[in-house]
């Protein structure tokens, strides 16, 4: 087998040169996210998650767990804020630069958190 093969370099060598096809995809995704989907329905899909998130927040602060509430919290600040302004923008996608969409999409890696 060899040393590359013995300490395991060469599957690490495997990995790193799929890793460009993997960020080259989620970054379509994101595009299509953003660009497309996020805008359907005049922005309803987005205010329906909305909705749910905060519901969910919401059972979240009435738990009484500390480490619930505080997420909550978080969680309740940032549907507040998205509700905000961030739907005319998502509804305005098509006319709009990414950078602007960058807060919704923010958001999104605290949302995965709790199942969203």
């Amino acid at each position: 087998m060899g040393f590359v093969e013995e300490t395991g370099a060469a599957q690490h060598y495997r990995d790193i040169r799929i890793a460009g096809i993997y960020e080259g995809t989620n970054g379509i995704q994101a595009i299509d996210l953003v660009g497309r989907k996020l805008s359907m329905r005049k922005g309803d899909v987005v205010r329906e998650l909305l909705l749910e998130i905060n519901e969910t927040a919401s059972e979240l602060h009435s738990a009484n767990l500390r480490e619930s509430q505080d997420l909550s919290k978080m969680l309740l600040r940032i549907c507040k804020q998205q509700r905000s302004g961030s739907l005319r923008k998502v509804a305005q996608a098509q006319m709009m630069d990414w950078p602007e969409l960058l807060p919704i999409y923010e958001c999104s890696g605290l949302l995965s958190v709790v199942g969203f």
